[in-house]
């Protein structure tokens, strides 16, 4: 440890400085031997000791602070995903609801289309019918040239027509069908992992209760093989 004060200097004069108040100090002997009697130097070191406790309950503060607004920052993230969720929730709800509306109107519509198809065919077969029946007519002589090709022309319009009609009803359908599988699947793959889902816990809680002894092996092994044929039936059909 350093004899002289921290705070003593000299400036451009020579003179002895005492820098905690800038006086000159014409006999420095106490600050060139035992400086820590000296009253400024222990004011000077009181104030820097309560300037360093400043400082660090400062830092604490600002710790403080910083820690604050760190849970604030987290308290707001963890309520802006549960929104986030709930509006993905009520999305999904509104999916599915939608997405069964449509499967509904499909179905009803497809059991119209089949049906006009089927009438279309039966059509189609009676034109073709007409068709031949025509040609024999002409070739046993019981109609003329003009009145068979007049009739066969009627016809073959007629059988065109309804030809056109049913390619047009057999490709709608499957596009229609083709673009709505994907949703219908989407619906029923989410209800096939719940279903799932609720097996597994039911084994889960199965095992519990054959091991603390509520239930004897053969009952055990009975709803055990029931649910995991059933867990094996929904993962077949998915």
């Amino acid at each position: 440890m350093s004899l002289v004060c921290p705070l003593l200097y000299k400036n451009e004069r020579g003179e002895y400085v005492c820098g905690y108040n800038n006086e000159v100090i014409l006999k420095p002997d106490i600050c060139l031997a035992d400086y820590n009697l000296c009253p400024r130097y222990n004011l000077y070191r009181k104030g820097e000791s309560i300037q360093k406790e400043e400082t660090v309950k400062a830092g604490v503060v600002a710790r403080e602070v910083k820690e604050k607004d760190l849970m604030d920052a987290f308290k707001e993230s963890v309520s802006r995903l549960e929104n986030n969720i709930s509006i993905l929730d009520n999305l999904w709800k509104n999916y599915e609801e939608e997405v069964s509306k449509v499967l509904n109107e499909w179905m009803a519509f497809k059991d119209i289309v089949i049906g006009r198809l089927n009438a279309v065919d039966r059509i189609l077969v009676a034109l073709n019918s007409e068709i031949n029946k025509t040609r024999i007519e002409y070739e046993l002589g019981l109609i003329s040239l003009d009145d068979h090709n007049r009739r066969l022309e009627k016809l073959k319009e007629r059988m065109k027509r309804y030809e056109e009609e049913k390619v047009f009803l057999i490709q709608e359908t499957e596009r229609l069908e083709e673009a709505i599988n994907p949703h219908v699947q989407r619906v029923k793959l989410e209800e096939l992992k719940w279903d799932i889902g609720k097996l597994q816990l039911s084994l889960a809680k199965l095992e519990d209760m054959f091991n603390q002894g509520k239930i004897d092996k053969q009952l055990y092994e009975k709803i055990k093989r029931e649910i995991e044929n059933e867990l094996e039936r929904i993962k077949r059909s998915s």
